[in-house]
């Protein structure tokens, strides 16, 4: 069973996301209603405490080099959670060794199985980084519903 996943963001989308398209007022709307709806705990280990809110994405291939990144929901995390999702800048900032046992510890996996699953996640992220992504954040509307982004991407798909 896999309870907490790698979720690598293709090199192509890099920093395109919600949070920075929205001001900082909006994210933090947007953290609060997330991390409230998740009462208080991890929604992937059931830690509680301080939360982080963590962009779900759908990456929709339109052709062999476009596609719309499309934020699906947004979910209350732990640190170790979240870090475990971003594994690439986790490796980065050097906090990996602590982000694979917590993974570990979560799904009950065995070295084996996450050393298939990284490599699974890391050749996902090498096919999903040749295609351009159009960022669609349209879900998140009812969350700030009438205040202006900071900026717009190119398209803002609806």
């Amino acid at each position: 069973m896999t309870r907490l996943s790698i979720e690598l963001v293709p090199k192509s989308a890099h920093f395109q996301n919600a949070r920075g398209v929205l001001t900082r007022t909006q994210w933090d709307r947007v953290k609060l209603l997330t991390c409230n709806a998740a009462a208080g705990a991890c929604q992937i280990c059931y830690a509680r405490g301080d939360l982080e809110s963590h962009e779900v994405w759908e990456w929709r291939e339109e052709s062999a080099i476009h596609g719309v990144q499309r934020l699906v929901r947004t979910i209350a995390l732990c640190s170790w959670c979240h870090r475990a999702k971003h594994w690439g800048h986790t490796e980065g900032m050097g906090y990996l060794p602590q982000a694979r046992r917590h993974i570990l510890k979560v799904n009950g996996w065995s070295e084996a199985e996450l050393e298939d699953h990284i490599r699974r996640s890391w050749r996902e992220w090498s096919r999903l980084s040749k295609v351009e992504w159009t960022l669609d954040i349209s879900m998140l509307e009812p969350m700030i519903a009438g205040v202006r982004t900071r900026r717009r991407p190119a398209q803002l798909v609806s």
